[in-house]
């Protein structure tokens, strides 16, 4: 498959070097051309100046120039193109929405490219973008706008760490693709072809509105966590302090039913 990389931040980058070591052509693109030439280099230096994650540098080195390429011009690439991945940043803005203006200003460059294009196959396009609900139809009217025929829009959020952004793109817990179509479904099998009905990793396929929301809810109960044991151990901390908080956790999550999750990165952990 041939695929496009829109963003070569934290979620973009590794994203591309793992898709690329499961032997699809993999297109990296980004408008900063001083960061595209640092990751055309394969230096550790170079590319950990923008991206710093383990194993992402070995992954570059051993792919790039056979299956994984840079660019900082999308129309060069677009022609055959399969999926087009947007891993953009979207800061919030003062009044707590969502900034899409950088993820906006891509779909707008990649719609006109489209448009042009000679190769009129299916093409998908991606939010793996943290976005809200609906960011997807925003990207079709995006692409309608400019007039680009024979497309499909899909969500297929990241649930990336840091640190392990490299390792979780290989063996996430699940793969979560929101599409409308089969068709659009087939193509994103074939991406993640290592993934579909593999005994351990979960591969949902469902709405775009419902994956986008399945990122929310997961960030929000994520931080829920965090909260609960936070406020655990600054009442305990204050009222009971013969009680031992570490013992308490273990107690507690020991419970199949109760996740670990936050109980160690709380302030009161």
């Amino acid at each position: 498959m041939k695929i496009i990389v829109v963003g070569t931040g934290f979620v973009g980058l590794p994203h591309a070097a793992v898709l690329a070591e499961y032997g699809h052509e993999v297109h990296a693109y980004d408008i900063d051309t001083a960061r595209i030439n640092a990751y055309k280099t394969a230096q550790k230096d170079a590319i950990e100046r923008y991206v710093n994650e383990p194993g992402l540098v070995t992954a570059i080195k051993e792919t790039i120039g056979k299956y994984l390429f840079f660019t900082d011009n999308v129309g060069d690439v677009v022609d055959g193109t399969d999926i087009f991945y947007f891993c953009l940043n979207t800061p919030p803005n003062r009044d707590g929405s969502t900034d899409l203006s950088y993820y906006s200003n891509a779909a707008h460059t990649i719609a006109e490219h489209l448009a042009q294009r000679e190769d009129k196959s299916r093409v998908v396009l991606v939010n793996k973008s943290t976005v809200p609900v609906g960011t997807a139809r925003l990207l079709q009217n995006i692409m309608l706008e400019h007039g680009v025929e024979n497309f499909g829009v899909a969500s297929n959020p990241e649930f990336l760490a840091q640190g392990n952004a490299v390792e979780g793109s290989r063996r996430p817990d699940r793969v979560v693709v929101g599409a409308d179509t089969e068709e659009d479904f087939q193509i994103l099998r074939r991406a993640y072809a290592q993934f579909v009905n593999h005994v351990r990793i979960r591969y949902l396929e469902t709405t775009p509105e419902t994956a986008e929301s399945i990122k929310y809810v997961a960030n929000n109960l994520l931080l829920t966590y965090i909260s609960f044991w936070n406020g655990v151990g600054a009442r305990i901390g204050e009222t009971f302090p013969n009680i031992r908080m570490e013992d308490l956790k273990i107690g507690v999550t020991s419970d199949t039913r109760i996740s670990t999750w936050g109980s160690y990165v709380s302030n009161g952990a």
